[in-house]
């Protein structure tokens, strides 16, 4: 296991027609070392794969390793969290959890399943919760207001649920490598240009839709929906999906697509 390691680029050899290795500067001293293997594996995460690998460039692939048809980096998809929605339930009042909260439940994709039933493309997850809150009077001061804030009544369930939709990769969101602002080590910054679109809307609409008549047939009351506007770099997680994903030890010579 090397530490301190910074992967700048993965070396292609264009006698064997293959990636042979993998150039790696120190981050402490910057110096630059060359590993070979007859095997190499790409495991750096989504966008910081797609960085190596544009970032590889030789004689063979001067656009990024294995970036004959230009698509290294494009169609970048991700998950829409920005719809929520809650509301209060009054039954179930002698009932309460063991231990700080119960496990979410999960619905899964129930629109466009089989065929195109909506007026958005693919579909959305959803994932729901319920609490008991304190029934805590603050009103007043002194004694009055310590006894009340020492109370252990409960009061209503606060029911939750969170919006988890399908972006659709478009070659419009997309991550390129920005060599007029090299960081510390020489390398090239990466630029993201992404955004939300139509869809994504449209998904979100049909969700407050759907769980509005789900919780007011539940007899669920204060039902409501909000779009938090949730900075897109916050919500990139291990599911975020590119164009051009692959091991560079499968990439030849002969290589056009990925």
């Amino acid at each position: 296991m090397r530490t301190h390691a910074v992967v700048q680029s993965i070396i292609y050899d264009d006698q064997k027609k293959k990636a042979s290795g993998v150039r790696v500067i120190d981050a402490l001293t910057k110096q630059v070392t060359d590993y070979f293997a007859p095997v190499i594996f790409v495991n750096a995460g989504a966008i910081n794969t797609n960085s190596i690998l544009l970032n590889s460039v030789s004689g063979r692939f001067p656009n990024g390793l294995g970036n004959d048809n230009g698509l290294l980096g494009k169609y970048f998809a991700f998950h829409n969290y920005r719809g929520r929605a809650s509301a209060q339930c009054h039954s179930f009042q002698d009932t309460d959890v063991i231990g700080r909260s119960p496990t979410s439940a999960y619905i899964p994709r129930f629109k466009n399943v089989f065929d195109q039933n909506s007026n958005f493309l693919r579909g959305y997850a959803m994932a729901f919760s319920a609490r008991r809150s304190l029934n805590i009077n603050t009103g007043g001061f002194g004694k009055q207001l310590k006894d009340q804030l020492a109370s252990d009544k409960l009061g209503s369930w606060n029911v939750g649920a969170q919006f988890m939709g399908e972006t659709i990769p478009k070659e419009t969101n997309y991550i390129a490598l920005d060599r007029n602002a090299m960081d510390e080590w020489a390398m090239p910054s990466v630029k993201l240009n992404v955004s939300y679109d139509d869809n994504d809307e449209k998904m979100i609409q049909d969700y407050w839709e759907q769980f509005t008549e789900m919780f007011t047939k539940a007899g669920f009351t204060n039902i409501e929906s909000q779009a938090k506007n949730i900075p897109l770099l916050t919500k990139l997680h291990r599911e975020v999906g590119f164009s051009g994903i692959v091991p560079a030890s499968l990439v030849s010579a002969g290589a056009t697509e990925i």
